[in-house]
């Protein structure tokens, strides 16, 4: 089975495909959509990390350690950052960050690329700007984003008939324009998130 799905919360993503596997579906393959499998009810624990490695041996080692644990690695490379692991007892003492440093750990790691994310972005969004491929003006008032002379000026079917056939092209375009800020604004809520959980979570130890 086939599932698309979009997640900019890891915590969210790792949150449903527990839910798949607690009900017959096995995370099997992730890429442009998640692959799952059916298989028999039974406890299944499924984890997510975040990890880069600049070397193979290092990522190597890393899945090696995991899977002599019990942990299989079902997805992920040494530059992907997402790591996917599954155990097949979920009980409490076979967690992937069975202590608090580890829990801590991986919260600063999804911090880090989140906060990596949101410069990236905020560095395209600013060259895009100084370049003219984006403009204030087209953010503002999406009128801008209609190309056609006097369009708004126009009236009866003359406007309608010049508004469907550029509607699509201005959908186009503003699917440029918006994309980035909104990508921003959800990565900061998100980050803002992660950053009151680790707050719990360091009041907690």
């Amino acid at each position: 089975m086939k599932k698309y799905r979009v997640f900019l919360n890891t915590l969210k993503e790792e949150k449903w495909i527990q839910e798949m596997a607690d009900n017959g579906w096995l995370i099997e393959k992730i890429g442009l959509c998640y692959t799952f499998k059916e298989v028999e009810k039974k406890s299944y624990n499924l984890k997510m990390d975040y990890r880069i490695f600049s070397k193979q041996e290092d990522f190597d080692v890393y899945v090696t350690m995991h899977e002599d644990y019990g942990w299989k690695h079902i997805a992920g490379d040494k530059s992907s950052g997402s790591q996917y692991f599954f155990h097949e007892d979920n009980e409490k003492e076979n967690e992937l960050f069975s202590d608090e440093n580890s829990q801590r750990d991986r919260i600063l790691r999804i911090r880090k690329m989140l906060r990596q994310s949101i410069a990236i972005a905020l560095v395209m969004f600013i060259v895009l700007l100084s370049q003219g491929s984006i403009t204030i003006s087209a953010l503002i008032n999406p009128k801008k984003l209609y190309l056609t002379t006097d369009l708004w000026d126009m009236s009866g079917s003359a406007f309608w008939s010049a508004f469907w056939i550029e509607t699509p092209f201005a959908l186009f375009r503003g699917l440029f324009i918006y994309a980035l800020p909104i990508m921003i604004i959800i990565y900061v809520i998100y980050s803002y998130k992660i950053q009151r959980d680790y707050n719990k979570f360091m009041k907690n130890i």
